[in-house]
């Protein structure tokens, strides 16, 4: 038996057409792919009762709605996308850490008092922030020069990341993903449909003043890079005074009093250490004098030794930090993958610290912890000197909170 089946809306599409006249009923046959097949239908066989039909004038209708439709699709798809606004945000970021690090590179101390590599990090963070300022600009007014200086900002980042990992200031994980990262907005900007309909490709061109930022961006910083490297500081890099001669230093309780000494406190002279409970100490002479102390877990099979010597009567020109530490480097470490985990100066009130953290990759992961800690009003210095791995930390820290100088 046959069931007849009827659609169910046919009534109502009919009453809807009833009444449109030709230019009604064309527009919407041009814009068939928003209505049913069937709605499509009856429209067509509508529109060919009319009096006014006229074939012509019908794909006139239907043409001129087909560039209007994609007229609006090119419209939205020149509106900035989601992820080109993800990438200005990005810039936005970038300035301001690039502020950040150009204010935070305002101390000789830091650079040794190296004035021309200070101001190399200075300019090159100052001139990363313009650029990236400029870029966002660039980028929000659809100027023809924002593609380039994308590329030129992307290259820039690459350049300065390559250096980094070079000059071990960041690890290879970071390189990696910010050469990835890079390079997915290089091609994103390069090749996406969206961006070349905002940013249509043969409009692409630097603008005159472009030579001017980039130029400026790029030369000022190496000028200072390349004077850096022949500079000789005139400032010494341990203190923030001082042309104070050691016969101006008050002396009177220069030398450490051991009757005064406070439980698990223990002193050469110079400094006083106070011991953490459940660490053995030894005192080694070093000659000329020169004692010091080895800290350790176990004095039979200890996991690590922490020395620490002490040096009285220093003027601040005799102790460079950066020699320092290349004198006590371990020769045998020298060459093992390493990274840097901590390289910083931290103010102990009258006392300067300079800590360098270094971690040696091998089969089992070594960390050298080297400590400087200088007393620039009693011209004191001391030094903490340790080796351990990671399942075996020394007590560095805790060690560095305890010393005394008087």
């Amino acid at each position: 038996m046959d069931i007849k089946t009827t659609n169910p809306y046919q009534e109502d599409w009919q009453k809807e057409i009833e009444n449109k006249s030709f230019e009604e009923l064309a527009k919407i046959i041009a814009n068939k792919d928003n209505y049913s097949v069937p709605f499509i239908e009856l429209a067509e066989q509508k529109i060919k009762t009319l009096s006014d039909y006229n074939e012509d004038k019908l794909n006139e209708i239907i043409e001129s709605e087909r560039i209007e439709r994609q007229k609006r699709e090119e419209d939205t798809m020149r509106q900035m996308s989601i992820w080109q606004m993800f990438f200005m945000a990005g810039l936005v970021l970038a300035f301001f850490i690039s502020i950040f690090n150009a204010v935070s590179a305002l101390s000789l101390e830091k650079y040794a008092y190296n004035f021309p590599i200070m101001c190399f990090d200075i300019t090159k963070a100052l001139g990363l922030s313009v650029l990236a300022g400029y870029t966002f600009i660039s980028l929000y007014k659809c100027w023809s020069n924002a593609i380039y200086l994308i590329r030129f900002y992307i290259g820039l980042t690459f350049i300065l990341y390559t250096l980094y990992f070079i000059f071990d200031i960041i690890p290879l994980p970071r390189l990696f993903i910010g050469i990835v990262v890079g390079g997915v907005w290089y091609l994103y900007f390069t090749y996406s449909e969206r961006v070349q309909l905002r940013y249509p490709a043969e409009n692409w061109e630097f603008l005159k003043r472009d030579k001017y930022i980039l130029g400026a961006t790029i030369i000022i910083p190496i000028i200072f890079l390349v004077w850096g490297l022949s500079y000789t500081p005139t400032t010494p890099p341990i203190s923030v005074a001082d042309g104070m001669d050691i016969a101006e230093v008050d002396t009177s309780s220069y030398l450490i009093d051991k009757s005064k000494l406070e439980e698990n406190e223990i002193t050469d002279g110079i400094v006083i250490i106070r011991v953490p409970k459940g660490i053995d100490y030894k005192e080694i002479d070093l000659g000329d004098g020169v004692k010091c102390y080895d800290l350790s877990n176990n004095k039979v099979s200890p996991d690590y030794v922490i020395r620490v010597i002490g040096q009285g009567y220093v003027n601040s020109e005799d102790v460079v930090y950066g020699n320092l530490w290349e004198q006590f480097q371990d020769s045998a470490l020298i060459d093992l993958p390493h990274e840097r985990i901590k390289n910083d100066m931290e103010e102990m009130g009258e006392v300067k610290c300079y800590r360098t953290i270094m971690k040696y990759k091998s089969d089992v992961d070594v960390f050298w912890d080297f400590t400087l800690l200088y007393d620039n009003v009693l011209k004191k210095a001391c030094l903490l000197n340790s080796y351990y791995n990671e399942d075996n930390k020394a007590p560095v820290q805790e060690i560095i909170d305890g010393i005394k100088f008087r």
